[in-house]
């Protein structure tokens, strides 16, 4: 995070881009490089006070898995990675597209958590 060249990189990409996106530790690049100054962020579930620590300028958000603020979108990552991708799917295309994108991955045959913790099978 200390590499000037690359914060420079970032900023003039970030300055240029439609969008940016950062998954898991990204923000932390994001953040090293003044692109979330004054924004509302997330990063890896876990690791939200260590970015508010580090970055007091960015406004961290403890409770959203996804933060799109302007055209900045942090998540947390992992499973959630794909829940940004497809909003910033819908924004660069549509609602449709993403939908189908969504439908085509398949990421609704994991259920919710009752449905994940029948599976499991242990037993009481």
């Amino acid at each position: 995070m200390q590499h000037a060249a690359l914060n420079a990189f970032i900023r003039k990409h970030a300055e240029s881009s439609g969008w940016v996106a950062s998954v898991c530790a990204g923000a932390f690049l994001l953040g090293s490089a003044g692109v979330l100054d004054g924004k509302q962020a997330t990063t890896w579930f876990g690791g939200e006070a260590s970015l508010q620590a580090q970055f007091p300028q960015i406004d961290v958000k403890f409770d959203a898995p996804v933060v799109v603020d302007q055209r900045v979108i942090t998540a947390n990552g992992g499973l959630v990675a794909y829940r940004a991708a497809l909003v910033l799917l819908a924004n660069l295309t549509s609602t449709d597209a993403a939908h189908k994108v969504y439908n085509g991955l398949g990421i609704a045959r994991i259920g919710d958590w009752a449905t994940i913790e029948s599976s499991i099978g242990v037993e009481a």
